[in-house]
């Protein structure tokens, strides 16, 4: 391994590649989805921003928790404090006022815990 650079960016973080993308910070503030040349897989920016997991990522807007598509568009319109990655097209997410719920990928409820 020679430690070459693969992108000519610098990043404020740069985070691991999975399934060929990964979650950088921008010296502005804001996290954005990167291939493996370094180039941004879609024109969005979250304040945070999870790996993507089964076509999916974590992402963060105005303080609220929801997921995204690889275009960088949201699932749904709900906001969440919490949001785990879909399993089996399921996700676990805590609302704005400290319940559980389960969703699908759509957002729709599946269960109050």
């Amino acid at each position: 391994m020679q430690g070459n650079r693969i992108y000519t960016e610098n990043y404020l973080y740069a985070g691991d590649y999975k399934d060929g993308t990964a979650c950088v910070k921008q010296s502005n503030g804001f996290f954005k989805h990167i291939d493996t040349n370094g180039t941004p897989i879609n024109n969005k920016e979250f304040l945070d921003l999870g790996v993507f997991h089964k076509n999916f990522a974590t992402a963060k807007d105005n303080g609220s928790w929801f997921h995204i598509n690889k275009q960088g568009n949201e699932n749904y319109k709900e906001r969440y404090l919490a949001v785990e990655p879909f399993y089996n097209s399921f996700a676990l997410v805590e609302t704005l006022e400290s319940k559980k719920l389960i969703i699908n990928e759509n957002g729709k409820k599946v269960l109050e815990i």
